[in-house]
C-alpha cells in the first residue's frame, strides 16, 4: 500500500465536473509528478488532498487512513504540507515572520528553532533576508520561502504546485536541485510541474492528467519514451 492511496475520486466546482474517477498512488520517499495542460484538474487534485476542496465519491487514504473531505489544518497536523503556486507567502510580513507562521500547530511551534536552522542550511539567502519584508525579495527568493515555510511544519509528505512558474531557467535547475535534496533528507514529494520535461527527469513515477482524467501512469523514464507524451508535451 502507497503512502498516500487516491481511489477513484470525483470535484465539483458548482454544477461542473473538473476531476472524473482520478486514482493515484505515492509511496514512501518518492518523487511522483503529475503532469497535464493549463486546466486538466492538477491544482483541484492537490486541493482535494489538502482538504481545501471537497470531493465527491471515492476516496483519499494517508498511512493507511481515510482523511478525504478533512479539515485543511488536521491535514497539515498529519504531516502533510502544501506549497501553492506562487509560494504562498505574505508580502507584508518579514520572512522570519513567514516562516514562524509555517509552525503554528504546537506540534510544530516546539520544534520551531530546529526546523528554522534546517531551512537557513537549506536556503542562506534567507538568513541574510530574515528581516525583510516577503513582498520586496525576488522571484526565485519568495520560492525558497515558500518551501521553507512548507518545511516549518515538519511534513513527511511535501506538495509542490507549479513551483517553477516565473523563474528564469537557472533558478528552475536550482530549484529541481533543492526538490531533490528535500527528497534526500527523507520527504515524500508530489510535484505538479508546467515543465514536464524537468518534472519526469525527476521524478520516479509520473501521472499524466488530461480533461479531469488520468490517462497514462508509470516509471518517468519510460513515459520519457513514449510516442503519445513525447507529441503532447514533449515536442517530439
Amino acid at each position: 500500500m502507497g503512502l498516500l492511496e487516491i481511489q477513484r475520486i470525483n470535484c465539483f466546482y458548482g454544477n461542473s465536473q473538473v476531476l472524473w474517477d482520478v486514482s493515484l498512488a505515492v509511496n514512501a520517499n518518492e518523487i511522483v509528478a503529475v503532469v497535464g495542460s493549463n486546466g486538466a484538474g492538477k491544482t483541484t487534485l492537490l486541493r482535494a488532498i489538502s482538504g481545501l476542496h471537497k470531493i465527491s465519491g471515492g476516496s483519499i487514504s494517508w498511512k493507511g487512513r481515510d482523511i478525504g473531505n478533512t479539515p485543511p489544518h488536521q491535514i497539515l497536523e498529519s504531516g502533510i504540507s502544501q506549497i501553492p503556486e506562487g509560494a504562498g507567502i505574505f508580502p507584508y510580513m518579514t520572512v522570519l515572520e513567514n516562516l514562524k507562521i509555517g509552525a503554528y500547530s504546537r506540534k510544530n511551534w516546539k520544534n520551531r528553532f530546529k526546523n528554522l536552522e534546517k531551512v537557513f542550511s537549506l536556503f542562506p539567502e534567507l538568513r541574510e533576508r530574515r528581516n525583510q519584508l516577503a513582498g520586496t525579495l525576488s522571484g526565485g527568493e519568495r520560492q525558497m520561502l515558500g518551501i521553507g515555510k512548507g518545511l516549518m511544519s515538519s511534513p513527511e509528505f511535501l506538495i509542490f504546485d507549479e513551483p517553477s512558474f516565473g523563474l528564469s531557467p537557472k533558478l528552475v535547475l536550482k530549484l529541481l536541485d533543492t526538490i531533490s535534496e528535500i527528497s534526500k533528507q527523507g520527504v515524500t514529494i508530489l510535484l505538479v510541474e508546467q515543465n514536464v520535461h524537468h518534472a519526469m527527469s525527476l521524478s520516479h513515477r509520473v501521472y499524466v492528467l488530461e480533461n479531469g482524467r488520468m490517462v497514462k501512469g508509470g516509471d518517468s523514464r519510460t513515459l520519457l519514451e513514449d510516442d503519445y507524451v513525447r507529441r503532447a508535451y514533449l515536442g517530439a
